[in-house]
């Protein structure tokens, strides 16, 4: 990895806490509430969906970061609330990582798993809707 992404990644990192927060329940009934309204889906929090960002092939490794298309990526999970917001973004996979896997090892989903909701995950070949009935 370049000196100069290196950079940017850190100081990325250094202020993901104040920008990038799971809601607090208020927001998430604001939330819920915005969605319903937008695109009525009853009881979501969010969505959320995989991208890759382009890389130059790197030295080590080399055949684990080319994706499904056949170019060097980091496979990025990011999930946005009703106003666009994002409130949780994963950049570390490879770019020959399914969506899938990157979504069960996420600290997200274990956030997920024990409250309840429902979150709508949209991506490559995969569409999941967590349903939950006490709200």
């Amino acid at each position: 990895m370049s000196n100069c992404v290196r950079g940017v990644t850190d100081a990325l990192c250094s202020i993901e806490k104040d920008y990038i927060q799971f809601p607090t329940a208020a927001r998430q009934m604001r939330m819920q509430h915005g969605i319903m309204e937008k695109f009525r889906f009853p009881k979501v929090l969010g969505c959320i969906d995989d991208t890759h960002i382009p890389i130059g092939a790197p030295s080590t490794n080399e055949a684990i970061y080319v994706n499904h298309k056949s170019f060097h990526s980091i496979n990025v999970q990011a999930i946005c609330d009703d106003i666009f917001k994002f409130i949780d973004v994963v950049v570390k996979w490879p770019g020959s990582t399914h969506d899938a896997f990157i979504w069960t090892q996420s600290g997200i989903n274990l956030k997920i798993a024990s409250k309840k909701f429902q979150f709508l995950m949209g991506g490559f070949s995969v569409i999941v809707v967590i349903r939950c009935t006490q709200i």
